[in-house]
């Protein structure tokens, strides 16, 4: 219903969506409400919804703001998380400033690999003079090594592949999802190119450049002589966002998934990449060349060695959570500069939002005024009435600063507050009413004949000089003679009778 009467979506302050029942609270008058009161009551209310609708009405509220309180939060809520897991991880590693560094780390991976090679090659340069009975065992060992270096190598094979793939995968999605955002922006640049033209009376065939006969029934199209329905069109046009929307959100949905999982599969990749480094040095340096059984040569090496890969493997993993801690640290930084650039926005927008109110409220307070001094002379401060404020806040209205009058007075001025604003956005662009209100209170708190003729006469003139669509209501038990056409009145009068209006069904 919002989008379809070009209403935008906004919250309130306690992040509550403004309904369409609020709303209307400000576009129906009732008896029940105290006259004294702006909004129709009820027992659920709080300053901050009736600001918040008013702002809306008034044309305040629009999807940039409303976008940008979400993205701030959603922004706020992943620096939070980040800075969290990132204080944890620098409270995790050790004060060794060597090892806080991923070039650092590396430089000594580096050092520790060219040792090891080192290591392996005065290792291979050992006695090549083994017994018959090593031999065998010697084989059959590494024939066993030799299988699970293979084993190891296919599962490698198989997680990369699944990597590119998804990667791939990736690419597509997002290619999709720009797909989509240009869509929804050309969707969006047609409908308004529908609206600034509209319908386009052809006087030759698009498709022949024959011209075209003018007997066409009113209302269809000339072309293909099909009916022409402008609500069809307008639904059309929801429809194809509605889809887009959801479109977006799924790609979106499964864009993350892809995410993860490709993030699960690289830690994956890694943890098995290291073990089968593992092994193919384990067994480069026991089954490569010619070891013999030279235990006191052998013995230091291999054992530097395996403190070597102890070192590495640890080195390793310190690197992972150091590389983490670096993209944490820069993610960090752009979601606050995101964070800043997305508050001075706001801030912009609130600015420009006051200025809204106030130009709006002035407007409205004018016009209310203006009804004000054409009243019956019952009410001295409305003869001579500068301006009307109205307060959604404290859901009150002031008449040069004034708060309260006569039982009604108040009716009188309450009436003219609220049509005051329908007439508002019917006479300037920038408010979001939804061209509707009903009157259910002309003849409240004493309200004389005369004077309840008046206010009628009021609506029924100025409403109908506004031109767009809109639809007023007004309920009385004292009709004024002069409106009693076939154009205002539906059904006969009320009697004891008859107490049910006949709408002609």
């Amino acid at each position: 219903m919002f989008r379809s009467m070009l209403i935008p979506e906004a919250q309130s302050e306690g992040a509550s969506n403004i309904t369409m029942h609020q709303i209307l609270r400000l576009c129906y008058s009732d008896q029940r409400t105290p006259a004294t009161r702006l909004f129709r009551f009820e027992n659920f209310d709080t300053q901050n919804i009736r600001e918040a609708v008013g702002d809306l009405i008034c044309g305040i509220s629009g999807y940039e703001l409303y976008e940008l309180t979400l993205t701030q939060r959603d922004q706020q809520n992943q620096y939070d998380a980040v800075s969290a897991k990132l204080s944890a991880l620098v409270r995790s590693v050790r004060s060794d400033s060597s090892l806080n560094s991923p070039a650092a780390i590396n430089g000594q991976v580096i050092a520790l690999d060219s040792e090891r090679e080192k290591l392996s090659l005065e290792i291979d340069a050992v006695d090549e003079h083994i017994e018959s009975g090593e031999v065998k065992e010697y084989l059959a060992e590494r024939a066993s090594i030799q299988k699970t270096l293979i084993s190891g190598r296919e599962k490698l094979s198989v997680i990369e592949r699944t990597i590119s793939t998804t990667e791939f995968e990736l690419r597509e999605i997002e290619e999709f999802s720009t797909f989509l955002e240009t869509q929804s922006s050309d969707l969006s640049k047609a409908e308004g190119a529908f609206k600034a033209v509209g319908f386009i009376e052809f006087t030759h065939c698009p498709a022949c450049g024959e011209e075209l006969t003018n007997d066409v029934t009113e209302g269809h199209c000339v072309v293909c002589k099909s009916p022409r329905d402008p609500e069809r069109e307008k639904s059309r046009y929801n429809q194809i966002r509605l889809d887009l929307e959801i479109q977006t959100r799924e790609t979106k949905q499964l864009l993350e998934e892809k995410k993860t999982s490709l993030a699960r599969n690289k830690q994956d990749l890694r943890k098995l990449r290291s073990e089968h480094e593992d092994s193919l040095r384990e067994f480069s340096l026991r089954y490569s060349g010619k070891n013999g059984p030279r235990e006191s040569y052998l013995a230091i090496r291999t054992s530097r060695i395996g403190h070597i890969d102890a070192e590495i493997k640890f080195l390793i993993g310190q690197m992972e959570i150091a590389e983490e801690i670096e993209q944490l640290s820069l993610e960090k930084e752009r979601l606050n500069s995101e964070l800043d650039r997305i508050k001075d926005r706001i801030a912009s927008l609130r600015k420009d939002a006051a200025k809204r109110r106030g130009s709006a409220l002035t407007h409205t307070g004018n016009i209310a005024a203006s009804l004000l001094r054409q009243d019956l002379p019952r009410q001295p401060e409305f003869i001579k009435a500068e301006s009307v404020k109205l307060d959604f806040q404290t859901d009150s209205m002031e008449v040069d600063g004034i708060l309260n009058f006569a039982e009604s007075s108040n009716v009188f001025l309450k009436n003219a507050s609220i049509f005051s604003l329908f007439l508002a956005a019917g006479r300037s662009a920038g408010f979001y009413h939804p061209s509707f209100l009903l009157f259910d209170n002309i003849e409240d708190k004493g309200m004389q004949e005369e004077r309840s003729h008046l206010f009628q006469r009021l609506i029924v003139e100025h409403a109908t000089e506004i031109t767009t669509p809109y639809q007023v209501i007004f309920t009385t038990s004292m009709m004024n003679p002069e409106l009693e056409l076939d154009d205002y009145v539906i059904g006969p009068a009320y009697t004891n009778e008859l107490r049910s209006l006949d709408l002609g069904y």
